[in-house]
């Protein structure tokens, strides 16, 4: 069992959520788990929290397409963010793109921790949880 402290998914997806719900339960203890549609929200709570690293997520699952705000905005807008938070924080982008060209542009950015092609197992959870 891994212990993990908080986690972000920013999902327009709820099944994904479900999902990712049931996985982490199964292989994390005292896991805070965040839910969110909205990609602003997120950026305005690590804008708000960028220096407590108590307050700020271990990591993000972020989805590409999503209305409104996608994925690709959350990687522009946290390109200058994550200079001045006060902890890493690992961001895996979790897609149902298979493209070569959106998994290169995504992993360009320095923060991107790796690039998860949807459906996402219970394996990838227990290999993304041991590297921690």
């Amino acid at each position: 069992m891994y212990h993990v402290q908080n986690l972000v998914i920013i999902d327009d997806d709820p099944f994904f959520h479900f999902i990712i719900k049931k996985l982490m339960n199964r292989h994390t203890s005292s896991t805070t788990v965040t839910y969110s549609w909205d990609v602003m929200s997120v950026i305005d709570f690590l804008r708000n929290n960028y220096n407590d690293p108590l307050k700020l997520p271990d990591f993000i699952f972020v989805d590409l397409n999503m209305p409104v705000f996608s994925g690709w905005d959350f990687m522009k807008l946290y390109n200058d963010l994550h200079k001045i938070i006060y902890k890493t924080i690992k961001i895996y982008v979790v897609s149902s793109s298979i493209d070569p060209n959106n998994m290169r542009k995504a992993l360009s950015y320095p923060f991107i921790s790796n690039y998860i092609i949807k459906p996402i197992s219970s394996e990838k959870i227990e290999e993304i949880l041991t590297s921690l």
